[in-house]
Protein backbone atom coordinates (compact mmCIF):
# COMPACT_ATOMS: atom_id res chain seq x y z
CA UNK A 1 0.00 0.00 0.00
CA UNK A 2 3.11 2.55 0.39
CA UNK A 3 3.76 2.13 -3.09
CA UNK A 4 0.46 3.22 -4.32
CA UNK A 5 0.73 6.21 -1.60
CA UNK A 6 3.96 7.04 -3.64
CA UNK A 7 3.09 6.46 -7.12
CA UNK A 8 0.00 9.39 -6.17
CA UNK A 9 2.71 11.31 -4.66
CA UNK A 10 5.45 11.39 -7.25
CA UNK A 11 4.03 13.58 -10.16
CA UNK A 12 3.41 16.11 -7.14
CA UNK A 13 6.70 15.97 -5.96
CA UNK A 14 7.72 17.14 -9.74
CA UNK A 15 5.52 19.83 -10.35
CA UNK A 16 4.68 21.51 -6.90
CA UNK A 17 7.91 20.14 -4.93
CA UNK A 18 7.32 22.17 -1.81
CA UNK A 19 3.69 21.03 -1.24
CA UNK A 20 5.38 17.36 -1.67
CA UNK A 21 7.76 17.85 0.72
CA UNK A 22 5.09 18.56 3.56
CA UNK A 23 2.51 16.22 2.59
CA UNK A 24 5.48 13.70 3.19
CA UNK A 25 7.11 15.13 6.33
CA UNK A 26 3.72 15.46 7.99
CA UNK A 27 2.40 12.06 6.84
CA UNK A 28 2.83 8.67 8.74
CA UNK A 29 4.60 6.53 6.04
CA UNK A 30 8.56 7.33 6.54
CA UNK A 31 9.27 5.63 2.95
CA UNK A 32 7.51 8.74 1.31
CA UNK A 33 9.28 11.28 3.00
CA UNK A 34 12.59 9.53 1.80
CA UNK A 35 11.92 8.82 -1.91
CA UNK A 36 10.19 12.43 -1.79
CA UNK A 37 13.35 14.02 -1.29
CA UNK A 38 14.99 11.52 -3.88
CA UNK A 39 12.38 12.52 -6.47
CA UNK A 40 13.15 16.39 -5.76
CA UNK A 41 17.31 16.12 -5.40
CA UNK A 42 17.61 14.46 -8.99
CA UNK A 43 15.84 17.19 -10.81
CA UNK A 44 16.63 20.04 -8.63
CA UNK A 45 17.53 23.39 -8.89
CA UNK A 46 18.47 26.28 -7.04
CA UNK A 47 14.81 26.29 -5.78
CA UNK A 48 14.32 22.50 -5.26
CA UNK A 49 18.08 22.71 -3.44
CA UNK A 50 17.02 25.09 -1.15
CA UNK A 51 13.78 23.56 -0.42
CA UNK A 52 15.66 20.17 0.51
CA UNK A 53 18.53 22.06 2.92
CA UNK A 54 15.67 23.82 4.68
CA UNK A 55 13.57 20.88 5.32
CA UNK A 56 16.96 19.01 6.39
CA UNK A 57 17.74 22.23 8.87
CA UNK A 58 14.28 21.77 9.70
CA UNK A 59 14.08 18.93 10.57
CA UNK A 60 17.67 18.51 12.43
CA UNK A 61 16.70 21.60 14.66
CA UNK A 62 13.56 20.19 15.28
CA UNK A 63 14.77 17.03 17.10
CA UNK A 64 13.45 14.50 14.49
CA UNK A 65 16.87 12.55 13.93
CA UNK A 66 14.47 10.18 11.82
CA UNK A 67 12.85 12.67 9.11
CA UNK A 68 16.55 14.02 9.02
CA UNK A 69 17.98 10.57 8.17
CA UNK A 70 15.09 9.87 5.56
CA UNK A 71 16.18 13.00 3.99
CA UNK A 72 19.74 12.52 3.99
CA UNK A 73 19.12 9.43 2.63
CA UNK A 74 17.08 10.74 -0.50
CA UNK A 75 18.94 13.64 -0.98
CA UNK A 76 22.02 10.81 -1.20
CA UNK A 77 20.31 9.09 -3.35
CA UNK A 78 19.34 12.09 -5.49
CA UNK A 79 22.50 13.69 -5.89
CA UNK A 80 24.53 10.80 -6.49
CA UNK A 81 27.05 11.69 -8.98
CA UNK A 82 26.16 15.90 -9.25
CA UNK A 83 28.29 18.35 -8.46
CA UNK A 84 28.30 21.73 -6.54
CA UNK A 85 24.77 21.57 -5.38
CA UNK A 86 23.98 24.16 -2.76
CA UNK A 87 22.79 21.82 -0.87
CA UNK A 88 25.77 20.14 0.46
CA UNK A 89 26.07 23.02 2.92
CA UNK A 90 23.26 21.67 4.98
CA UNK A 91 24.55 18.60 4.96
CA UNK A 92 28.18 19.66 5.78
CA UNK A 93 26.60 21.40 8.50
CA UNK A 94 25.11 18.34 9.69
CA UNK A 95 28.25 16.24 9.13
CA UNK A 96 30.04 18.85 11.02
CA UNK A 97 27.73 18.93 14.12
CA UNK A 98 29.34 16.78 16.71
CA UNK A 99 25.96 16.85 18.98
CA UNK A 100 23.78 15.36 15.92
CA UNK A 101 22.91 11.64 15.36
CA UNK A 102 25.69 9.49 14.43
CA UNK A 103 23.71 8.18 11.70
CA UNK A 104 22.47 11.51 10.33
CA UNK A 105 26.28 12.22 10.25
CA UNK A 106 27.24 9.25 8.31
CA UNK A 107 24.13 9.75 6.01
CA UNK A 108 25.83 13.03 5.37
CA UNK A 109 29.45 12.03 5.00
CA UNK A 110 28.33 9.20 2.25
CA UNK A 111 26.12 11.92 0.37
CA UNK A 112 29.03 14.16 0.33
CA UNK A 113 31.08 11.65 -0.90
CA UNK A 114 29.28 10.40 -3.38
CA UNK A 115 28.54 13.73 -5.11
CA UNK A 116 32.20 14.57 -4.76
CA UNK A 117 31.70 17.84 -2.74
CA UNK A 118 34.46 20.07 -3.33
CA UNK A 119 34.38 21.79 0.41
CA UNK A 120 34.50 18.14 1.66
CA UNK A 121 37.97 18.36 2.75
CA UNK A 122 38.64 20.69 5.66
CA UNK A 123 35.52 18.76 6.84
CA UNK A 124 37.35 15.60 6.76
CA UNK A 125 40.18 16.69 8.14
CA UNK A 126 38.42 17.63 11.24
CA UNK A 127 36.84 14.36 11.20
CA UNK A 128 40.26 12.19 11.84
CA UNK A 129 39.84 13.68 15.43
CA UNK A 130 36.96 11.76 15.95
CA UNK A 131 37.05 7.21 16.22
CA UNK A 132 33.18 7.19 15.44
CA UNK A 133 34.19 8.84 11.73
CA UNK A 134 37.97 8.51 11.78
CA UNK A 135 37.77 5.71 9.07
CA UNK A 136 35.35 7.14 7.03
CA UNK A 137 36.91 10.44 6.93
CA UNK A 138 40.48 8.91 6.10
CA UNK A 139 39.14 6.77 3.13
CA UNK A 140 37.22 9.60 1.64
CA UNK A 141 40.27 11.87 2.40
CA UNK A 142 42.21 9.69 -0.43
CA UNK A 143 39.69 11.70 -3.05
CA UNK A 144 40.99 15.72 -1.94
CA UNK A 145 44.10 16.65 -2.75
CA UNK A 146 44.60 18.80 0.23
CA UNK A 147 48.45 19.70 1.24
CA UNK A 148 47.11 19.62 4.65
CA UNK A 149 46.22 16.19 4.93
CA UNK A 150 49.46 14.20 5.77
CA UNK A 151 50.16 16.29 8.55
CA UNK A 152 46.39 15.55 10.00
CA UNK A 153 46.72 11.55 9.42
CA UNK A 154 50.27 11.82 10.89
CA UNK A 155 49.14 14.11 13.68
CA UNK A 156 46.88 11.26 14.98
CA UNK A 157 49.14 8.16 13.96
CA UNK A 158 49.58 6.98 17.21
CA UNK A 159 45.29 7.04 17.60
CA UNK A 160 44.86 4.92 14.56
CA UNK A 161 43.38 1.43 14.96
CA UNK A 162 45.32 -1.11 12.32
CA UNK A 163 42.45 -0.81 9.76
CA UNK A 164 42.15 2.64 10.04
CA UNK A 165 46.72 2.10 9.45
CA UNK A 166 45.43 0.81 6.67
CA UNK A 167 43.37 3.51 4.95
CA UNK A 168 45.53 6.09 6.57
CA UNK A 169 48.38 4.41 3.96
CA UNK A 170 46.25 4.14 1.19
CA UNK A 171 44.84 7.93 1.39
CA UNK A 172 48.51 8.95 1.42
CA UNK A 173 49.88 6.62 -1.44
CA UNK A 174 46.71 7.81 -3.96
CA UNK A 175 48.01 11.83 -3.63
CA UNK A 176 50.34 13.08 -6.21
CA UNK A 177 54.36 12.89 -5.60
Amino acid sequence: LPYLYWYALEPVAGEDPKTALELAANGKIPMLLQFTARRIATTAGKEQNELLSEALAKAADGKSPDAALLILRGMNEGFRGRKDVPAFAAMRKVLADRNAPLADRQSALTALVNGRDKGLGPVLQALVEEPALRGAAIRALAGYDDPKTPAVIFGHWKELKSDEVRDALNALASRPA
